[in-house]
């Protein structure tokens, strides 16, 4: 099981907060799905909270995907998603890339929270970190990365 946890903090006047995923093969954008949304009442102050399970076939073998489970939780409660993801090729080495510090940024655009970064260790040692979560997406062989986004009703 892969997990990662962040903290988001919004005091703003957007009603809704949203989760997406988004695929990365090659250095661009294959797919992206939203997953879970949550209305809010005065900001948020909170969590989100991604777990990535691999599903073993009958014969012990895993799968081409895995269950990711999203959590939105605060102080009044949560709510949570689930849904198959297909994975990257079993022969590539995978790491997470947590967000190492606190930032801050506009409401008004996307922002990449966590990711799952996949390289074929057959052709490289692994990969760099980049600066962002969507910057290191770019540079190696597969990709899982996790978005929030706040927006208002009529969007």
């Amino acid at each position: 099981m892969t997990t990662g946890c962040v903290k988001v903090n919004y005091k703003g006047d957007k009603e809704w907060m949203e989760v997406k995923y988004e695929i990365w093969e090659n250095g661009q954008l294959k797919s992206n799905t939203n997953l879970i949304k949550t209305h809010l009442k005065n900001g948020f102050n909170g969590e989100v909270s991604i777990s990535l399970r691999d599903i073993n076939l009958d014969n012990s073998e895993p799968s081409q995907s895995s269950i990711m489970t999203i959590v939105i939780s605060d102080q009044s409660g949560y709510s949570s998603s689930s849904q198959n993801v297909e994975k990257y090729p079993k022969f590539y080495g995978s790491s997470p890339f947590n967000l190492q510090k606190e930032f801050k940024t506009s409401v008004d655009q996307e922002l990449s929270i966590w990711g799952l970064m996949a390289t074929d260790i057959e052709k490289t040692q692994g990969y760099h970190e980049e600066s962002t979560i969507e910057a290191t997406a770019k540079k190696v062989d597969w990709a899982l990365v996790i978005k929030i986004n706040f927006y208002d009703k009529n969007m």
